[in-house]
């Protein structure tokens, strides 16, 4: 376990680098009215895949408010202060996959305050994918969050050329590198009825990941050169 003063000097640590990848690869906005479509129905769902939800703080305008959900875990402690250095604030959930009460009511607990910073005028962004679950395959987390608060859900991705990805981890994690080409990618906004029942829901859950992964491999051809469409809605 790493005690509370490891913890303060490795957060400080990590935000001074994101911020300094940031600085030396300031990311492009798509499309171009990257703040149009889905921001002016603020607050939003943001959703992003594991491994973004970091740098997804710089997309983010400096007087919207921004809460963002960082899970249980052993290494939430940690990542809840690098977000929280960046100007963002969390809200602390169950993490993984267990199933035990204590998790459940993390989660549950999670849920209401995610619900409670929406009525409020709260951004609030969450990673679509459940850990330790399959990469870029999105769970019913975000879904339902959206159907119970009535915000929209707005996909997000992130993307830089300059990069070392961790083959080994389960999300195949990205470290992004300074000086390179960054560009933050936005989908349309998907909203949730909130009388979707089960079929609905799934089919919703489907869309976000259908998007997320269509501008996640978009904003990559973007920074590596390579030829894309543009997004269809």
């Amino acid at each position: 376990m790493r005690s509370p003063t490891t913890i303060a000097i490795l957060s400080s640590a990590v935000a001074g680098y994101l911020r300094f990848v940031n600085k030396t690869s300031p990311a492009k906005l798509k499309p171009d009215n990257f703040y149009g479509e889905g921001f002016e129905y603020m607050p939003v769902i943001l959703a992003l895949w594991h491994g973004q939800h970091f740098m997804g703080t710089f997309g983010i305008r400096p007087d919207d408010k921004l809460a963002v959900l960082v899970s249980r875990s052993k290494d939430g402690e940690l990542n809840a202060q690098i977000i929280e250095k960046l100007g963002a604030k969390t809200i602390r959930g169950s993490g993984g996959r267990r199933k035990d009460s204590h998790a459940q009511k993390g989660g549950t607990t999670a849920l209401l305050q995610m619900i409670t910073a929406l009525e409020n005028g709260c951004n609030v962004a969450m990673t679509a994918d459940i850990p330790k679950g399959t990469p870029r395959k999105c769970g019913m987390g975000v879904i339902t969050l959206a159907k119970l608060s009535g915000r929209p859900i707005l996909p997000i991705a992130y993307a830089s050329s300059r990069r070392k990805v961790f083959e080994k981890a389960w999300d195949k994690a990205v470290m992004n590198l300074p000086f390179g080409n960054s560009v933050f990618f936005r989908g349309v906004p998907i909203e949730v009825p909130r009388d979707a029942d089960d079929e609905q829901m799934e089919a919703i859950r489907l869309q976000v990941e259908e998007k997320l992964n269509q501008i996640t491999e978009v904003a990559y051809a973007h920074v590596d050169g390579k030829s894309y469409e543009e997004p269809n809605e």
